[in-house]
This record gives C-alpha cells, sequence and structure tokens, in this order.
C-alpha cells in the first residue's frame, strides 16, 4: 500500500536548512534506535516496531511545499506546522480511515514530537466538524497533492481518520499510558539526539559501585548507614529519614546501578554535588542540569568545545548520571507538552531525591504525582530527608516505598541547638544581636518575608552605636536580587562563615546576615547564633541547620536559636506556627532547653498527621486537596491570578529590571554585530560559522544572565499588574527566543536591598 505516497520523493526532500534531507535525519534517528536498544536493553519488538514506524514518518510533513520554500530562502507562509501535517502520510501510506489503537498511538507520538500549535486540538473538543484545524487539513492537501496517490473525494475520509485518532488522546492514556509515553518520549529524544548530532543515550557505567567508592574515597569500609540501606537490606523503593553528616551521597551511589539523576532543591547545592558525583564515577560520566548550568560550566572550564559538547549530552538525557534540579524533571508531573520524553526516559532510571526537606510540603505534591506515575513505568526511587511530615510518609507507604524513619543508624547524637523562646518581634531582639556581634560571633537572623528583611537590615544600620567598619559586615541576602548581586553575596556569606577541619571560622570577625528561607537548603553554612522568626516546625528546623553545622563536639554555651513568636501570619498558617511553637517548648523542656535529632523527626511528624491537621482544625488538609486537583487539571492554572501559591512559586521567569536596561542593550547589540561581521567573513565554514556564533551566543546571554532576577510568572500576569501597580503591560521584550526581557519600571529595584516597592506589594507573602 506504500504506492499511495511517493516516499522517494518525499525521503528526498530537505529536512534541515543546512540541506540534510528527511531520509538521512532518519537514518540518523534509527542509528540512535540501535544505540538505544543496546544500551539500555529494549526488549519489547512491539515498542520498537512502533518507533520505527513513528521515525519513518514523524518529519514527512516537512515536504509539503511551504515548507520547502522557506528552507529555500523563499518567502513562504505555512498553514500548519509540519508535526501536525506528518500524521496525513501516515495514514494515507496505511490505508488507515479506519483505526486501530496502536495507530492513534503512532498518531500522537508524531503530532506530540514538537508542542507547536497544539491549542488548535483543543478546538476539536468545542466543534468536531466545523474547527480550525479541519480546515488547516484540507488547505494543506493542496500543498502535498503531489506528493500522494489519492483521489480529492477521498481527502475528508482521511482529515476525519486524523481528527478521531486526536480526540482519543485521553483514552489512550488511561488505556495504554506506559505505550504512549515510551512511543513518544523515545521519539522526541531520538529526534533531538539525532538533530545536535548527538548520542541518544552514552554507554553505561559497568563498575561495580562498591568499589567505585572505595576507590574515590579512599577507604575499605562503608559507614553502618551505607552498608545497611545501599546493600544489606536495599528497596528499590525506599524513604530514609536521615541527619546530615550520615554519608548520604556514598549511600546513593551503592543503592544505584543504573542510569541516575541525583534531585536537589537548588542550584548552589546541585553545583556542589556535581563536583562530588564526578570525582566518584568519572569526569565525563556525569552531567549538571539546572536553567543556568552551561553558564556555570563555561565560567569553570578551559575548552569551550569540550563544554558545549558535555552540556548538549546532558540536555538531551544521555548521561549515565545528572545532578539537576527539581524543576528540569519534576514539571513533568503537569503533563506539559513535551512531558513524555522525561517520563520515557525515568522508566529505565534510578532518581534519587536528596534534601526533600528543603522543599515546602506543598511543592510536593507535583513531584509525588510524578513519583507514583513513573514508578508504574520502572523508575526507583531513593528519598533522603532530615525530616518527613506524616502526610508525605502515608502517601509514600501508599505507592510501595519502604518509608525508615527511627534508625538508629540515621541519627546525629551530637548537641547542637539550644532553644529559647521569646514573645517578642524579631526587631525586639536587635540589641541582643548587636551586642553579640560586637563580641565577633557569626549571626543569622531569618525573616518569613523580604519586606522584613529589608526593614531589619535598615533599622540595624542605622544603630548609633556601630562603626563604619562594623556596618559593613551586616548584610543582607534574599532571592529577588539579580544574580550578580545574588552571587557576590552568596560568596561572601560562605567566605565569612568558612572552617577549617575542626569547625573554628578562618575568619575570626563577626557578622550578621539577614536573610529569608532562601538560606534554609541552598547554602552549606555554620553561624554561631540563629535568631529567627517563628514558622512552621519544618522550616524552623531547616534554619537551625545552619547553626552549629559541622562542628564535631557538643554545643554548651548559651541559647542559641531564639525564636522570635510575635509575628504576621502572611506566609504560615497561624495554628501550625502556634502548635509548632508548642511542641518545640514541650521538647526543650525535659532536655535543658536542648532539641535533640529525634524530637525534630518526631515534631514535624505530628504537626503534619491528619489527625492532628484535622482536630486543629487547619486548612492545610484542604489545601492539600485542592493542589492534587489542580494538578491534575492541567498545567495552564499556574498562570491564573488566583493559583495556590506554592505551585506559583515552583514556576517563576527571570527578567531584567529597568535599572540595567542600557548595560543589557550594549551586550545584545554587540553580540548581534559580532554575529553580522561572523555571517560576512567567506573564510569561514558554514559549520564553522554555527560554531562561533553559538560560542559568543552564550558568552554574551551569560553577561546579560547576571542582569536577571527571578520573578514568580503570576507577578507579571497583565491582570495583577494592571490592578496593583498600574501596569497592563509588566514585561519588555528585547528578544523573545533569547528570553530577554524587561521588567517595567514599576518593578523598583535597589542594589542593596534588591526588589522594592510595588513589586514587593504584590509578593508581601513570599517567602523565598
Amino acid at each position: 500500500m506504500c504506492g499511495l505516497i511517493k516516499e522517494d520523493e518525499i525521503e528526498k526532500c530537505l529536512a534541515k536548512s543546512d540541506k540534510t534531507t528527511i531520509e538521512t535525519h532518519n537514518k540518523s534517528i534509527y542509528e540512535n534506535l540501535n544505540i538505544l536498544k543496546e544500551r539500555i536493553s529494549i526488549n519489547d519488538d512491539a515498542l520498537l516496531e512502533n518507533l520505527k514506524k513513528v521515525i519513518k514518518y514523524h518529519d514527512y510533513g516537512k515536504a509539503n511545499l511551504k515548507f520547502q520554500q522557506k528552507l529555500e530562502k523563499r518567502k513562504s507562509e505555512e498553514i500548519l506546522f509540519h508535526h501536525l501535517i506528518s500524521p496525513l502520510f501516515y495514514l494515507i501510506s496505511n490505508s488507515n480511515s479506519t483505526l486501530k489503537d496502536e495507530d492513534k498511538i503512532n498518531i500522537y507520538a508524531i503530532i506530540r514530537h514538537h508542542n507547536r500549535q497544539l491549542e488548535l486540538i483543543e478546538s476539536l473538543k468545542l466543534d468536531f466538524i466545523d474547527n480550525s484545524l479541519r480546515k488547516a487539513l484540507k488547505a494543506v492537501f493542496e500543498d502535498i497533492k503531489d506528493l500522494i496517490n489519492i483521489p480529492k473525494n477521498d481527502y475528508d475520509k482521511y482529515i476525519n481518520a486524523y481528527l478521531t485518532a486526536l480526540i482519543s488522546s485521553d483514552y489512550l492514556k488511561q488505556k495504554y499510558f506506559k505505550n504512549l509515553v515510551l512511543t513518544t518520549g523515545f521519539l522526541i529524544r531520538l529526534d533531538h539526539a539525532a538533530s545536535g548530532g548527538l548520542e541518544v543515550e552514552e554507554k553505561p557505567i559497568t563498575e561495580d559501585r562498591k568499589e567505585l567508592l572505595k576507590r574515590a574515597l579512599g577507604i575499605t569500609d562503608f559507614r553502618p548507614f551505607q552498608k545497611k540501606f545501599g546493600i544489606e537490606r536495599k528497596q528499590n523503593y525506599q524513604a530514609i529519614v536521615a541527619d546530615t553528616g550520615m554519608g548520604k551521597t556514598g549511600l546513593s551511589v551503592l543503592w544505584s546501578n543504573r542510569k541516575k539523576f541525583y534531585i536537589l532543591p537548588n542550584r548552589a547545592s546541585v553545583n556542589a554535588m556535581y563536583e562530588t558525583l564526578k570525582h566518584i564515577y568519572g569526569e565525563n560520566k556525569v552531567g549538571l542540569l539546572h536553567s543556568t548550568s552551561l553558564f556555570n560550566l563555561l565560567e569553570n572550564y578551559e575548552d569551550d568545545m569540550s563544554v558545549l559538547k558535555q552540556f548538549d549530552q546532558t540536555r538531551v538525557l544521555s548521561k549515565p548520571v545528572t545532578v539537576c534540579t527539581a524543576d528540569q524533571l519534576f514539571t513533568a508531573a503537569f503533563n506539559m507538552p513535551g512531558y513524555e520524553k522525561i517520563y520515557a526516559t525515568l522508566s529505565y532510571s534510578d532518581v534519587v531525591i536528596d534534601e526533600i526537606q528543603g522543599f515546602q510540603p506543598q511543592q510536593i505534591i507535583p513531584m509525588l504525582k510524578q513519583i507514583k506515575e513513573t514508578k508504574e513505568l520502572g523508575t526507583r526511587y531513593l528519598i533522603i530527608t532530615a525530616t518527613l511530615p506524616d502526610i508525605i510518609a502515608k502517601r509514600l507507604n501508599e505507592y510501595g516505598f519502604c518509608v525508615i524513619d527511627n534508625d538508629i543508624d540515621t541519627v546525629d547524637n551530637i548537641k547542637r541547638h539550644k532553644i529559647r523562646i521569646e514573645n517578642k518581634k524579631i526587631e525586639d531582639l536587635s540589641d541582643e544581636i548587636l551586642q553579640k556581634f560586637k563580641t565577633n560571633k557569626k549571626i543569622l537572623i531569618v525573616t518569613n518575608t523580604v519586606k522584613k528583611a529589608q526593614e531589619l537590615y535598615q533599622s540595624l544600620l542605622t544603630n548609633m552605636l556601630l562603626t563604619e567598619k562594623e556596618k559593613h559586615r551586616i548584610n543582607i541576602l534574599h532571592s529577588r536580587f539579580i544574580w550578580k548581586d545574588r552571587q557576590e553575596k552568596e560568596k561572601n556569606v560562605l567566605d565569612e562563615t568558612k572552617q577549617d577541619g575542626d569547625g573554628v571560622y578562618i575568619n575570626k570577625d563577626g557578622c550578621i546576615w539577614v536573610c529569608t528561607q532562601l538560606v534554609e537548603a541552598s547554602l552549606d553554612i555554620d553561624f554561631d547564633y540563629l535568631f529567627t522568626e517563628a514558622a512552621t516546625a519544618d522550616s524552623l528546623i531547616q534554619r537551625m541547620g545552619r547553626v552549629w553545622r559541622h562542628r564535631k563536639k557538643d554545643y554548651k554555651g548559651d541559647e542559641n536559636i531564639i525564636i522570635a513568636t510575635d509575628v504576621e501570619y502572611k506566609v504560615y498558617e497561624k495554628i501550625l506556627v502556634e502548635k509548632s511553637v508548642e511542641l518545640i517548648q514541650e521538647a526543650i523542656i525535659e532536655n535543658s532547653n536542648y532539641l535533640y535529632s529525634k524530637n525534630k523527626r518526631e515534631i514535624v511528624k505530628i504537626l503534619y498527621s491528619e489527625e492532628k491537621l484535622t482536630e486543629w482544625g487547619s486548612k492545610y488538609l484542604d489545601e492539600w486537596k485542592k493542589f492534587e486537583n489542580a494538578i491534575n487539571s492541567g498545567w495552564n492554572f499556574i498562570l491564573e491570578e488566583n493559583a495556590q501559591k506554592a505551585f506559583r512559586d515552583v514556576m517563576t521567569i527571570e527578567l531584567i529590571p529597568s535599572n540595567f536596561k542600557d548595560e543589557v542593550i550594549d551586550i545584545y547589540n554587540s553580540f548581534k554585530d559580532f554575529i553580522n561581521q561572523i555571517n560576512s567573513d567567506a573564510n569561514i565554514s558554514d559549520r564553522g560559522k554555527k560554531t562561533q556564533k553559538r560560542l559568543e551566543k552564550l558568552k554574551k546571554l551569560k553577561s546579560i544572565q547576571e542582569y536577571k532576577v527571578p520573578v514568580p510568572i503570576y507577578l507579571v500576569n497583565p491582570n495583577v499588574s494592571s490592578k496593583k501597580i498600574n501596569c497592563s503591560k509588566p514585561i519588555e521584550w528585547l528578544d523573545k527566543d533569547y528570553a530577554i526581557g524587561f521588567l517595567h519600571e514599576n518593578y523598583e529595584y535597589n542594589k542593596v536591598l534588591g526588589l522594592t516597592g510595588k513589586s514587593l506589594a504584590l509578593e508581601e507573602d513570599n517567602i523565598l
């Protein structure tokens, strides 16, 4: 039946602007399919046959007249993008006006190997007979009529079959979820790898993990914690509550013997773990993946070409080990277009989620959804956390996890934190803070909002008893600084709290850092004292972890954790904060004001137990259920003005405050000038031009990145900004393709304080 389409002509058509044909591109994908089959051991013959089919037809839509004219530099407006045209060739070639479910799966995969124009599919739900996609497909037949051998009166038959396949997606997900995900996800990965001249899957690590770890660490045996949960009692799905310093990195090496993803809540932790795992697994076996990872690599390594190659391999998920932030994997839980690529990769992977306590409990909901869905595909999970709310532990138990929360080998027995609770505002503790500071103590202050941090910082600087030199040792850090300023501040706080092997500060001067929850999990810092606003127990315990963190002996001084309980309840629910303080108070009364590791675990477990949440009348359970329902309703709700806060804060956009417009435009224009110069240089080959342009682009984009500040997406929703700060156009785009946009001037920025004014009024309940 292949005579119904002119395959030879189609495959000689161009697929890329570099004159690559559809036939050549497909050949590269088939080669990568063989690599994938060998390296991850695909034994499902039906899956392999389906992959071969979708590979063959996925780019046939590019043979349409308008796309070919576009590649030949002739102006032409495409009616539909190629991935929406390709299924017509699949249907005609197989003479399928009556569809099997297998055909519907293949059509789904072909259409979704790109995510453009997918909104047209939504129109089918409103009107199957008279919709914009049907009209576009009728017009497309005019552009492909010379490539097919069917009568014109058959066009509607194939269009109806096509549209019927599209509206079957919900049914297919329910009945054939694994097949659907693997066929679509592997096609996306194979296509991306072939287009970039990359390997879809690098060679796996075959060396015995025990020997790898012994050699890297120079040891002959493992810690009890590592031996117990990485070898003797190893489970495919386990969540372990363990204190810092138990050897969790070594545990993860022993536990995982497949492709591995190591997840951490922030970029600073990811960068540090990347260096650690490279030392264990080998330089070229580990990839780094987060929103600015390429910039980090270019800054730290001299061979730009090698960096690009390694980054590209990481980006297509081909590395044996990848260290990344959660947003690189777990936003797939929202089932955004292209999520199948991640799910398919996870189907043969081990995932380690470290420092899960660094996420807000509500933000773990998309992670739990994805864990549940991908576990059914074959993903294995190791979750390591300092505390585990009971509501999360129950979900993990339901999903078949072994939850270990009270094992003797997971406990740190050093006395680290002595608590004092003050019924005061945190600013009322300023005299005590400054008194300790003047005795060269290193003091961390954590407030619940950026606005409060800014107010307290400014108040401390006005103290008449401080010398100018002392004022320079008082600093502020939160997430609403541009990256350039934030990186400088993070470097400074690390330098000021750096210790030798015995836990003695190298810099003997005292310091004060006024921060927000940003420091709860992002930086490996160790202060003498913590002054903090009251919060929920999980957050308070995270903050405590930044005091007496690396010392090897018991703390024996006065109280080093001071909690101010007179707070505004903008961030946390009042009843949960009050109960947290009560539970801490009860625990320390019996222990001479010390709060032990076992106390911390028990407090968090009790606080988030469904029994207590119901007894206290907390809104937490209702909100949890709302979040779960929302995530199952699709991902567009994130953009809504009243979207649930926990999810809004996960999704941010990086934009440039208007203060820096001139500097950024100068960098951008110099980049454009360079590109024009390269394009006009006849002595440079096309491949050489492409490489030079990419490197220059990345260097300039890195420079521009330093002026960006992360902003929750809802803050730049025009419906919000027009009401709150009299600004109906919150973003001015310089170049949307490169994500270079300026915040409206009403989003004020100050180098000392960060985002201020009206933009913070929008974000008064901001916790980062």
